[in-house]
């Protein structure tokens, strides 16, 4: 081989090395940036859990309860079905682009650049009390609705406990806070009402403010005390509802 030839050799193999270096720091680079997409240290499927809370962070409109997610997640480009909360339109988004472009309702979408008639997206007092009563039965909605992110007020039929919630929260939870035990209504469900003789040894001294009917039977507040012998000591509500923490002088 002549020195002319190894010359051109030699500029060959450098250009083909320069090539090959480019193209593998250029592969490297979208496999980063795939990665910094999906938000993943892994290139694993996100579990439908997973990627709800990447939803919450990511997307204002799914943030600001615009729309829900009634689908399974089964990866980022399965197409997945969400529900408007606003307009009522269901529809197959792409998982991808609502994390990363924020989409929303399609519906919504082109209302909102003026693409429709002027129809208003939010839904009227009948469209809503009639989508509320085919979810909750037992809710009684008896507020006027004025929008997805504006309380209203709503009544259980079963124990007539009035509160205000989201909407939303009215159509995905569909459970009173009385009937559920996650607040003490007096003469209905309070630790008085439902286990007297519990609430019989409630030191009202020792408690201050708080007496037995502001507080259910399976509450995890510890509170203090008092047996008929006059004895003091602290326990947690629930553990009293499920026979223990009884008077520990008595008890021996």
């Amino acid at each position: 081989m002549t020195i002319a030839d190894w010359s051109v050799f030699s500029f060959g193999l450098i250009w083909l090395n320069l090539f090959l270096g480019s193209f593998v720091r250029q592969k490297s680079i979208a496999v980063t940036i795939c990665r910094l997409d999906l938000g993943e240290e892994k290139m694993g499927k996100m579990s439908h859990e997973e990627f709800l809370g990447r939803l919450l962070r990511q997307n204002s409109h799914y943030a600001a309860e615009e729309f829900e997610v009634i689908g399974e997640y089964d990866g980022i480009s399965v197409p997945l079905r969400c529900r408007c909360l606003v307009c009522g339109n269901v529809w197959d988004g792409n998982p991808d682009s609502m994390l990363r472009r924020n989409s929303r309702c399609p519906k919504c979408g082109r209302a909102a650049a003026g693409k429709t008639s002027g129809r208003s997206r939010t839904l009227t007092h009948e469209a809503f009390v009639e989508r509320a009563a085919d979810a909750c039965p037992d809710i009684e909605v008896i507020g006027k609705y004025a929008g997805a992110n504006t309380r209203l007020d709503v009544r259980c039929r079963r124990c007539g406990y009035s509160w205000d919630a989201f909407p939303v929260t009215v159509l995905r939870s569909c459970s009173c806070p009385c009937c559920t035990n996650r607040v003490a209504v007096k003469g209905v469900n309070d630790l008085a009402t439902t286990h007297p003789e519990i609430a019989a040894e409630w030191d009202y001294g020792r408690n201050g403010e708080l007496k037995a009917t502001d507080v259910v039977a399976g509450s995890s507040k510890r509170v203090w005390w008092r047996c008929p012998e006059g004895h003091e000591w602290q326990a947690i509500i629930y553990r009293r509802k499920a026979g223990g923490g009884r008077c520990p002088v008595c008890a021996k």
